[in-house]
């Protein structure tokens, strides 16, 4: 699965999507601060951001690996090489390594440019949280590309949902109740 998939792991179009948004970021967020309301606001505007882009670049990253794998998948399960759990151990550990080293340079970068708070503990566990979606939204493709195992469908069922947990992110409506004009 690594050697197959390490050209698309490694491209450098990924890279520069990674460095290019981060320093984009960091520039439009240069030592933002905390110090009132609106700053506050900014700065979680800005953390907001980076979990729905990393869920989306992750669900879209994965939701098409089994859709395009079917056939070889079939084939291989056919002649009785390996079962499906350790094709699916093996294909989530490679995704995840991309899944695990783009989010950790972009919040290197994002992270002190954006003016974050500068204590190794606070860096630290925003990563981890980072990581967390990175890897959920990871099996969330994966999981709605094997559940509908068409391209095109998967590609819609992604869609959805991010639409879904963009909704119901807490970023668009702050006090929960429903608002009639």
């Amino acid at each position: 699965s690594f050697k197959a998939r390490c050209m698309e792991y490694f491209d450098i179009l990924r890279l520069v999507q990674a460095l290019g948004i981060a320093l984009l970021l960091g520039l439009l967020w240069w030592k933002s601060s905390i110090n009132t309301e609106a700053e506050l606001r900014d700065q979680v505007g800005l953390m907001f951001y980076i979990c729905i882009f990393w869920t989306s670049t992750c669900i879209f990253g994965a939701v098409y690996v089994f859709p395009f794998e079917k056939v070889y998948l079939r084939k291989e399960r056919k002649a009785d090489m390996y079962r499906l759990s350790v094709y699916y151990a093996s294909s989530t550990l490679c995704d995840m390594m991309a899944h695990v080293m783009y989010p950790t340079i972009f919040m290197l970068i994002v992270y002190f440019m954006a003016g974050f708070k500068n204590t190794a503990a606070c860096f630290f566990l925003t990563l981890f949280v980072i990581l967390l979606i990175a890897i959920t939204s990871q099996g969330a493709g994966e999981l709605f590309g094997a559940a509908v195992m068409s391209i095109q469908r998967a590609g819609m069922v992604a869609s959805l949902i991010l639409m879904l947990f963009l909704l119901t992110g807490g970023y668009y409506v702050q006090d929960g109740k429903p608002h009639c004009t």
